[in-house]
């Protein structure tokens, strides 16, 4: 061999008494068994490192982006498929999206007299709108990059925290409050003539950063790390608000309804449709001067009807016996005085703008803060909502549980009340429920990290291992990906059938092993529903639920121990192989390499 040390010719020279090398000298060419799995390993976490594009990260501290990736690449180094199985599913949102914003792209007709608006006719909407804004370059790389989480919106000022669902309490801990937005969103917004525009530059940025952590090959920290597009809703506000009630307010959606606006200081409230809670006009100001910049929530012609003496501060003897800023309207129906500190709401009570507070218990009041008025306000002047009456009498009705948490819609022909029901916002589509477990359903995926499965929803409704199937059976195509790559990751493996193991019991184990994860979804998702009909039916403390659901919980931890004898077997496996595999080419000393 070229490189053996022993054929290395030396010189003796007597002047310097050194010894000097007179030809080229090659590393040697054979390996141990601790340098091929040094190879191996770093080989395979480098790759995987590189190649793996993860969302667009909300915390861009480098450690905490690094530990994060490394935990990604564990998971692709045990089930490279789940990682295929999210590119894939990124992919086809990504493709939908695009499709979805280029059938939106309008022709533009002519500009709006004396706005500078352009007046177009959406093809699949069918009415015209302005175009609000400019529309950007739709590619594929602009849907990923939303898909991807790259875009966040701003909601400090419109997220109250009395009234927020408890699900999306952790998702705003910190301030300003900022949420992900969702491809539902941006499509709901292109319909209205709002284009969000993201500047090139920013896309490329990502491709940057992944260009350097391939040349640091996680040696460095990853510098660069691209931080998500933050939106001020500006104009588009009002749509923004409304998504954020509908997602992460649906608790209140049978403890508020829509009634009548109050026009002037005497009108009389509505007349509650079935309802048993007295009721009455409240009027909140958050500060302690009734100013229209500060009151959005009043109708216009109600500042018309205020007398000047609503317009006064508070004089000092009064000081004492109400609290700061508190106010009352002095027309003969001035409802109830309400304070700066401790604004709420009481079952019954209205607010001006024609929103109606209602609960089954008297004692729950509903507190008011500015970014529930600001939230609101916004919503309203969207969507005014001007045909109340109508919608009540004819949407459909909603027969809630008696801790008014669960409902259902029921057709107003089939089964109606009596006496009539109010407004409920469950009984408006704009406010229809968000299914939580989903992202690519919801406006916002916040909390969203990669997959687009939400594990914590499915499996804490069900109880049980049964879960997933909810999700499977939603999305098809999805399921049918699934059990391709689980088949393809077992069938390569599979492939070694004729090599030699250091032991038989290693041979019959990963042969087991590789038909076990070939075959085990497509037994789990036939033998899955069945199951899942019996334990429901049979009850969910039965010996039969708890039974099945413990068979189903020991076929799925038995499949991820045969996916770690895989990965671990091919390491150790390294105990009986050609003599050959300990010897490396000269060349590949040409290279840098492991």
């Amino acid at each position: 061999m070229s490189n053996n040390i022993c054929k290395i010719s030396l010189e003796y020279d007597e002047n310097s008494r050194n010894l000097t090398y007179t030809s080229w000298v090659d590393r040697p060419n054979a390996r141990g068994t601790l340098d091929i799995l040094q190879s191996c390993v770093l080989t395979l976490v480098a790759c995987i490192y590189t190649a793996l594009h993860l969302d667009v990260p909300l915390k861009t501290a480098w450690h905490e982006v690094f530990l994060y990736k490394l935990k990604w690449v564990l998971i692709t180094l045990f089930a490279p498929e789940i990682s295929v199985y999210m590119a894939a599913d990124q992919l086809q949102q990504a493709w939908s999206l695009k499709k979805r914003l280029l059938s939106l792209v309008p022709e533009v007709h002519g500009v709006v007299p004396d706005t500078g608006e352009s007046e177009i006719e959406l093809p699949l909407v069918g009415n015209k709108t302005n175009v609000k804004s400019a529309i950007p370059e739709i590619s594929l790389k602009y849907a990923f990059f939303i898909i991807m989480g790259g875009v966040r919106v701003n909601v400090d000022d419109i997220i109250s925290l009395p009234d927020l669902d408890f699900k999306a309490q952790r998702h705003f801990t910190t301030r300003p409050y900022t949420t992900r937005v969702g491809p539902k969103t941006i499509i709901q917004l292109a319909e209205k003539g709002y284009w969000i525009n993201i500047p090139k530059q920013k896309i490329d940025d990502k491709s940057k950063a992944d260009v350097l952590q391939k040349c640091l090959v996680m040696i460095q920290k990853p510098l660069n790390v691209l931080e998500p597009e933050l939106l001020d809703p500006g104009k588009f506000k009002g749509t923004i608000a409304l998504l954020v009630q509908q997602q992460f307010y649906p608790n209140m959606a049978t403890r508020l309804a829509l009634v009548r606006p109050q026009e002037y200081p005497d009108q009389s409230p509505p007349r509650r449709r079935g309802g048993l809670i007295s009721y009455d006009w409240i009027t909140p100001n958050m500060g302690q001067r009734i100013i229209q910049a500060e009151c959005p929530w009043l109708p216009e012609k109600m500042w018309a009807y205020l007398p000047p003496d609503a317009w006064a501060r508070l004089r000092s003897d009064l000081s004492e016996r109400l609290p700061l800023g508190a106010w009352r309207w002095l027309p003969p129906r001035p409802g109830r005085w309400i304070s700066d500190k401790e604004t709420q709401m009481r079952p019954g009570d209205i607010l001006p703008c024609g929103l109606m507070y209602h609960s089954e218990f008297q004692d729950l009041p509903l507190p008011l803060t500015e970014e529930f008025l600001r939230r609101w306000d916004a919503i309203l002047k969207e969507y005014p909502f001007y045909d109340r009456e109508e919608l009540a009498r004819t949407s459909k009705f909603i027969r809630v549980n008696r801790l008014g948490w669960d409902f259902e819609l029921v057709d107003p022909e089939e089964d109606a009340p009596v006496q009539g029901q109010d407004l409920f916002l469950a009984r408006l589509k704009e406010f229809a429920p968000v299914p939580d477990g989903i992202f690519r359903t919801m406006p916002f995926s916040a909390g969203k990290r990669n997959l687009d499965i939400n594990l914590k929803v499915f499996t804490e409704n069900t109880g049980s291992s049964f879960g997933l199937l909810k999700f499977f059976k939603a999305f098809p195509w999805l399921a049918v990906l699934a059990l391709f790559l689980s088949g393809i990751y077992g069938g390569v493996h599979l492939s070694a059938w004729r090599s030699t193991f250091p032991s038989i019991h290693e041979e019959i184990l990963w042969k087991v092993s590789c038909i076990y994860i070939a075959a085990v979804l497509p037994v789990y998702f036939i033998i899955g529903p069945a199951m899942s009909d019996v334990a429901f039916w049979s009850g969910p403390e039965t010996f039969t639920a708890v039974g099945m659901s413990t068979v189903i919980s020991l076929v799925l931890l038995t499949y991820g121990v045969a996916r770690v004898f895989i990965i671990v077997e091919s390491f150790i496996s390294l105990r009986l192989v050609p003599l050959g595999v300990y010897i490396s080419p000269t060349w590949v000393q040409m290279f840098p390499h492991f």
